[in-house]
């Protein structure tokens, strides 16, 4: 039985390889064993190991037979080395592949959920935006159609008022700060025409006039805007006799349990501004009224509650169409 190993690469040990002779061989072995030899080397330990493996090498490799012994074994050896290092490279290669696959797929999976989300984000904002304009025109719409109801309906009113109300009614004083700010009585009629037809500007003197409006309506809505319009800040506006005039005073006593008519325009109006759609008015009217009064004063009351039913309902309109950019 053989006891030749292949443990030790005895060329590579003494530098030589399979076609060195025989004479190259114990050459390099003599180069090697004068400095491992144990005698120059006392002090290092494995100097005895080293000069035995050196002699092994040269018994073995100058003896044909164990040579050939030897270096049957030995490429056989170095062979299936390179056998099993062909091997683990594929298999390196497979399984790089392997990963390779399985990372492109999670991308790509991980790209079709951030495209879908990205779609989904795209057509909720599409969504978002095709109601805000939607809202917006059906709230443009609404709004012309009052506003053409509005003055479809007042203006048989002004008619009726200008055989029951005298100028007296219709007239306000207006005084301001002459020191703070300076006015004429063309700069009061552009400033004043906004609540309606502006009749004459008397100026008594720097500082106060009267204001002769065509209407009590827009006389009213003159002095009931003073608090909110910034436009009349400067001014104290009252009525000429420093008293409501009587068709005025019968407007307070009027309890309104709901707008019907002509008034439940702007009821639906206020009720617009809200997410809720307008109730449809009823068919009976549900407010009382002074039985006395006449129906040129109840005219002339339901058209001033309807102007300040519209300031109102003005007012919600701003503020919804704020709250709607803010969104």
């Amino acid at each position: 039985m053989s006891t030749i190993s292949t443990e030790v690469d005895y060329y590579e040990l003494l530098g030589v390889n399979y076609n060195s002779t025989g004479e190259e061989i114990k050459k390099a072995y003599r180069k090697k064993a004068l400095k491992v030899h144990p005698d120059k080397n006392p002090d290092n330990p494995d100097a005895a190991h080293k000069f035995h493996e050196l002699s092994v090498a040269l018994d073995l490799l100058t003896d044909a037979q164990k040579k050939l012994e030897y270096d049957t074994k030995l490429k056989a050896k170095i062979a299936n080395r390179k056998k099993h290092q062909a091997l683990n490279a594929r298999r390196r290669k497979f399984k790089e592949e392997l990963e390779e696959l399985e990372n492109e797929s999670k991308k790509q999976k991980q790209e079709e959920q951030e495209e879908k989300i990205r779609q989904q984000t795209e057509l909720e904002n599409l969504r978002t935006e095709d109601y805000r304009r939607r809202r917006e025109r059906e709230e443009k719409e609404l709004l012309k159609k009052m506003e053409a109801e509005v003055q479809q309906a007042s203006q048989p009113q002004q008619d009726i008022l200008s055989a029951n109300v005298s100028v007296d009614d219709c007239t306000l004083k207006v005084k301001w700060k002459k020191k703070v700010v300076q006015h004429d009585s063309d700069s009061l009629q552009r400033l004043f025409s906004k609540f309606g037809d502006v009749s004459n500007v008397i100026s008594t003197k720097q500082g106060s006039a009267l204001i002769v409006f065509k209407s009590i309506v827009s006389a009213h809505a003159a002095v009931t805007s003073q608090k909110t319009d910034p436009v009349l800040e400067p001014f104290k506006i009252s009525w000429l006799y420093d008293t409501e005039p009587e068709i005025v005073k019968k407007l307070d006593e009027i309890k309104l349990a709901k707008p019907q008519g002509k008034a439940a325009i702007f009821s639906q109006a206020t009720e617009s501004a809200s997410d809720e759609p307008p109730k449809p008015a009823t068919t009976t009217p549900s407010f009382s009224f002074d039985i006395n009064m006449g129906n040129n004063d109840y005219e002339a009351i339901t058209l001033m509650r309807m102007r300040q039913a519209e300031k109102e309902r003005l007012a919600k309109e701003i503020r919804l169409r704020e709250a709607l950019e803010d969104e």
